[in-house]
């Protein structure tokens, strides 16, 4: 588990993990990690980051809200019955109303090292801009620090029915509301996800 570290300022974390799993054939947040479903390892690392707010996406039906043991702190944001808009949905939720920044993190970016993006991204935080990182493979939108002015973007992607959110990554680093930050060739395994069944004994 990462060591707990403040942030300034306040800032919000968003889990991604109601995806549907089609390429793993299993629901991939509750897949084992370490001992404990791999949501729960990624929770962790987000209540590290001292949070004001943690909101879990997902679908209900996963009944992750009904698990034993879990932080008070947790806010859950399900999918509307019959909408699927993917992680963008999720992100234009939280972000309606909001006032800080927030941390997106997919679930299943399991060697995530978010303490050492927090530091990266430590200037995005002072001045209420967004960030987004870029490894080798290329933007990673889904690890990254959001701010509530890119809500336009996002609405505006949703109405277009454009729900790739790289599209809204790419459109707010062009407005010059978003810093991206490129990393070091040794942080690329961080950002390997899990899609598919021959991917999950590797990582693990």
């Amino acid at each position: 588990m990462i060591p707990a570290a403040s942030v300034e300022p306040r800032v919000a974390a968003l889990l991604l993990a109601g995806g549907r799993s089609i390429r793993m054939g299993r629901d991939k947040a509750m897949l084992d990690w370490q001992g404990q479903p791999l949501w729960r390892h990624q929770v962790e690392k987000l209540i590290s980051l001292k949070p004001q707010r943690l909101v879990i996406a997902c679908r209900q039906e996963q009944l992750l809200h009904d698990q034993p043991g879990l932080p008070s702190c947790l806010e859950w944001c399900f999918d509307p019955p019959g909408q699927d808009l993917g992680p963008l949905g999720a992100i234009q939720r939280v972000l309606a109303g909001a006032s800080e920044p927030c941390w997106v993190v997919a679930v299943d970016l399991p060697h995530l090292q978010l303490a050492q993006l927090q530091m990266l991204a430590q200037s995005a935080l002072r001045s209420g801009q967004a960030c987004f990182f870029r490894t080798s493979h290329g933007l990673e939108p889904l690890a990254a620090l959001y701010h509530p002015s890119l809500l336009p973007f996002v609405e505006r992607s949703i109405a277009q029915g454009q729900l790739a959110v790289k599209g809204v990554a790419h459109a707010a680093i062009e407005a010059g509301l978003a810093q991206l930050v490129v990393l070091p060739p040794d942080l690329d395994p961080s950002f390997h996800n899990m899609n598919r069944p021959e991917d999950y004994p590797a990582f693990e």
